[in-house]
Order: C-alpha cells, then structure tokens, then sequence
C-alpha cells in the first residue's frame, strides 16, 4: 500500500468526521483556509482563479447587465468581482460556508486590480465599512443541486468544485435550470489528490487504494469522488448542454501512468492512457 502514514491519518479525520456528524456536534470555527495565508500566496491563489475567467470565457460573452453565478467560491471573492468588473449586474455565490469579507480580502482585491484584472472594488467596499454589497451579490448556504433558479443566469463559473460534486444528475439538471437559454457554463476541474493526498505526491496514487478504503478515508462531500475526465464529459453532454471546448491544463507524464497503472484500482486500470493523464481541464459548455 502507498503512503501507509497518509492512509492512517486520513482514517482518523474521516472517523472523527463521521462521528462529529453522527453526534451533530459542531466542527470548529477553524480560519479560513486560503485567507490565512500570507498575502501574497493568496494573490497568486486568487490571481489564477481570476486568469482561468480571462483566458477560457470567450470575448464576446457579453455580461453587461447580466446575473451570474458562482459555485463553491470558498474564502475567494476575486472571480464574483472579475465578474462584476466585466459588466454583470448581479453575482449570486452557491457557497455551504459563510462569506470572508475582511481588510485583507480588501487588500487581495486592490492587488488584482493593481495587476491589470478589471476587478470591482466596491462589491467590498461600501461607505459604512468593509462588506459585500448585498444589492449586487448574494450568498445561498446550498449545495448546486439544491439552488432554486430558472432562467436567471447567463454565466455559471466554478473553480476546483466538480470534482468534490456527489450528485452529477442533480447539479447539472441545477445548472441547466438556473441558466438563460444560450447561458454558458465554466469549470475547472482538478482531478488529482486532495487532502492528505494532493502536491507534492505524485497525482494518481490517490486512485491506487480500493473503493471501500477510500470511502473509510473520505467520507461523502468531503472528498474528491475520482470520476474520470470521460464520466465528467459525458454528465455534461447527458444533461443537454453543448461542449464548445476542454482544455487539459494539466497532465501527468506518460512513464509515470504506465508505471503506476498495476497499481490502480481496477476501475482505472481499466481507463485509456490519455483519459489517466487528464489531471486537470477547463470545461466550456452552453445550454441551447
């Protein structure tokens, strides 16, 4: 077995979580976990996340005056103010946490748009203090799949969410409802480790360990499911949306895949070599 250590300690955090639930005890406020950094980690962080929107939403996607939404924006407000500084009117947030606004998420901002992103500060910046612009932007404490919208959407953008989804059928019949007819869909999808078991280990070993164990290790919705790139294309097609483009941004090496595929569970040993190497891909869809 790879990382015995790893497999140990996420046992215990997913027996701990497990019982928390069972006993319905509150986990801790913890801090958040990207604004707790240094600065400039979490510019370069939110810089990326906004560089995802500039490079892979087409031009002419025109947002003016537009409603957009953002699924899974954890402790991160650049891409609902990218959004807003390209001309949508309004930003609703699919968020089960809590927002983080405070002067240091004040600061990130004023760095991004200091970097040359159109970013809007004053979705942060009102006149009685620092907090969201509740006129502008609005948070909905739900999973995708429980959001209640039609028709209101021109953009659906997430960043590192899809992977994390449990209920395929249930999001995308979500993000298709909410959507205008001709409403476009960008997600960033990291399909690696998470948790214990992300950078610096090598990406697929996650994908080494049976079924059963990793559901011990990760419970339901606190976890990466490990559906493949394919499975994620085909829920998209599935649900009637239109792929204009996927662009692996990220791959592993060829030697690496063909060394570690004995090791795979059966599920992935059974999947193409290229499908494997798809580490990372930037989705882009349309609801026609």
């Amino acid at each position: 077995m790879l990382h015995k250590q790893r497999v140990i300690l996420a046992l215990y955090y997913g027996l701990r979580r497990r019982l928390r639930i069972a006993l319905r005890i509150r986990p801790r406020v913890r801090p958040p976990p990207v604004l707790s950094q240094p600065l400039e980690q979490i510019v370069q962080r939110h810089g990326s996340i906004a560089r995802y929107i500039q490079l892979y939403l087409p031009p002419d996607v025109d947002l003016t005056g537009k409603a957009v939404c953002e699924v899974g924006a954890g402790d991160c407000l650049a891409a609902a103010s990218l959004l807003l500084g390209r001309g949508a009117a309004h930003v609703d947030i699919i968020e089960v946490q809590s927002p983080v606004v405070n002067e240091k998420q004040l600061q990130v901002l004023q760095r991004l748009k200091a970097d040359g992103f159109p970013i809007d500060i004053p979705m942060v910046r009102a006149a009685h203090g620092i907090c969201l612009d509740e006129k502008r932007v609005r948070y909905h404490r739900c999973f995708m799949e429980d959001f209640e919208s039609e028709n209101a959407h021109e953009l659906i953008f997430s960043f590192s969410v899809v992977e994390h989804v449990e209920d395929f059928v249930g999001f995308y019949a979500s993000c298709w409802k909410t959507l205008c007819p001709g409403g476009w869909m960008l997600h960033v999808v990291d399909l690696s480790g998470h948790g214990c078991f992300e950078d610096p280990l090598p990406p697929l070993d996650f994908q080494t360990y049976p079924d059963w164990l990793h559901d011990l290790m990760s419970p339901p919705y606190y976890r990466a499911t490990r559906r493949f790139f394919n499975e994620h294309v085909s829920a998209v097609t599935n649900s009637g949306f239109k792929i204009h483009q996927i662009t692996a941004t990220r791959k592993a090496e060829q030697g690496y895949v063909d060394r570690i595929r004995s090791k795979l569970r059966p599920a992935a040993r059974n999947r193409p070599r290229e499908e494997l190497q798809v580490l990372e891909f930037v989705l882009l869809a349309r609801k026609v």
